[in-house]
């Protein structure tokens, strides 16, 4: 069967609710996927793109890397029978992101998938949600740095509602971190701007010296976990940058639900990145293995973009 994806849209606010009907099927796994939370899934419009077939909501991972194509399934079609579309896709080449509970779930064989390298989701248990390192000594001596210096600094957590000169306040802390850091991002603020707007459990946590946002963090809670989606620091001219992301996970923990595990997604920026996830002793390191498919050569990848005209049929 041809795959038709010329209707396959970006997420806009006005998805979030369909979003997260389908999404409440998904929710008998153990652990949270990172790629549940709609806010990730609309701050990148221009790679992310949805569509419904035969009921079944799949959301495709679509760029050109060096004009080659890249396109996949980031999580497993949201649907009654999501094998059989998995299989569609498979026999048009492009593959599905699996998990160990869905080769399990789905009957998919190791045999069947590639791991893919250095993709794994990093959870922990809400006991440890809120560690700066291996020990709990760190978040100790961050908390009472904070103390040292009184009334300066304050942080303060919000599920909604938030005054619109901590919104602006954290719009310019992120272009300051992104500039810092020397990063792109296709729609820069996106996740501070539309936090009030989300129609979701969310949370967002922020450090505040005076008028000024020197930290945020943002997360996303669903049924069986929490989500964190981003976390954002001023590097410069900060007087707790060595303290600000410790101070944030462990304020953090205080809308923490006992029991569920929380996402802080994949160590995917190096051995750095990845060292310093395993120091927070991760209770589940979530392996993402990929379909294996024939190689989708770059016509292809455009053909399936473009709307297939039906034939005349002659009477």
């Amino acid at each position: 069967m041809a795959l038709d994806l010329s209707r396959a849209k970006p997420f806009e606010h006005q998805d979030w609710e369909m979003l997260e009907s389908y999404l409440s099927k998904w929710y008998q796994r153990s652990v949270p996927r990172y790629y549940e939370s709609p806010l990730r899934l609309a701050h990148q419009p221009h790679v992310f793109k949805w569509i419904i077939i035969d009921e079944h909501l799949c959301i495709i991972k679509r760029r050109q890397i060096m004009g080659h194509p890249v396109c996949y399934l980031i999580l497993p079609p949201l649907g009654p029978n999501p094998v059989s579309i998995i299989r569609l896709f498979q026999e048009n080449k492009i593959s599905t992101m699996l998990s160990d509970e869905d080769m399990i779930h789905f009957g998919i064989g190791s045999a069947e998938v590639s791991i893919d390298k250095n993709n794994a989701e990093f959870c922990y248990p809400h006991e440890y949600a809120e560690r700066g390192g291996i020990n709990k000594n760190q978040v100790r001596r961050a908390l009472n740095n904070l103390k040292s210096y009184g009334e300066r600094f304050k942080v303060m957590s919000f599920s909604g509602g938030v005054p619109l000169e901590i919104i602006q306040s954290a719009r310019e802390l992120t272009t300051r971190w992104l500039q810092q850091r020397k990063k792109k991002a296709y729609n820069q603020t996106f996740f501070v701007e539309a936090f009030n707007e989300l129609r979701a459990d969310k949370y967002l946590t922020v450090i505040m010296e005076s008028s000024r946002c020197i930290g945020y963090l943002i997360s996303i809670k669903t049924p069986n976990g929490i989500i964190n989606d981003t976390a954002c620091i001023d590097y410069e001219d900060n007087p707790l940058k060595d303290t600000t992301l410790c101070l944030l996970h462990h304020n953090a923990q205080e809308w923490l639900p006992h029991g569920l595990a929380t996402n802080r997604g994949a160590a995917v920026r190096g051995s750095g990145s990845i060292s310093a996830k395993q120091k927070l002793r991760p209770h589940i390191v979530n392996q993402n293995y990929k379909l294996i498919t024939e190689k989708l050569q770059k016509h292809e990848y455009e053909a399936l973009w473009v709307e297939q005209k039906e034939e005349p049929e002659w009477l």
